[in-house]
Order: C-alpha cells, then structure tokens, then sequence
C-alpha cells in the first residue's frame, strides 16, 4: 500500500470580520477534506515534492454559502494546486 503524506506548516485563511463561528466550523476538518480531495490526485504518484508557497488566491462566495461549501471549495484549490505541483 502506497503511503502518502501531506504536511502543511502553515495556512493563512482570511475571512470577514464577524465569521468567528462560522471560521470556526469551516476549519474543522479541513485538513481531512485537503486530504480527501487530494487522494484521487496522487494516486499512482511517488517520491517527495516540496511546495514553497501555495496561494489559491480570493474565493468570491455569496451569503448563503454554508461553512462546509467553502471547506470543499478551498479544499477542492488546494487539491488542484497540489495536483498540477506533481505532475
């Protein structure tokens, strides 16, 4: 069984003044959404690959837009980012 690992030292998120809660639900289980859209990826994909800097720059959302859309959706960028990173 492949063994893959992703290790993120640092992510920056900004969202609007007042989203606390909402913050705080959205980041709960990020990292294993990361990982989970980011297993179909790199899947047949060896070796270590070091990524400096990942930017998935603004993400527009309206406000009706629930915390786990956006979890998905930031997840879904880092995954694709990720993806073209080891190709």
């Amino acid at each position: 069984m492949n063994q893959r690992k992703i290790h993120i030292e640092n992510l920056q998120i900004r969202l609007p003044r007042g989203s606390a809660t909402d913050a705080r639900q959205m980041v709960n289980g990020l990292g294993d959404e990361i990982l989970r859209q980011t297993t179909g990826l790199t899947s047949r994909k060896a070796g270590t690959r070091r990524i400096e800097k990942l930017d998935v720059g603004k993400i527009k959302v309206s406000g009706g837009t629930s915390s786990s859309d956006l979890q998905k959706r930031i997840a879904r960028q880092i995954a694709a980012i990720i993806g073209e990173s080891i190709k």
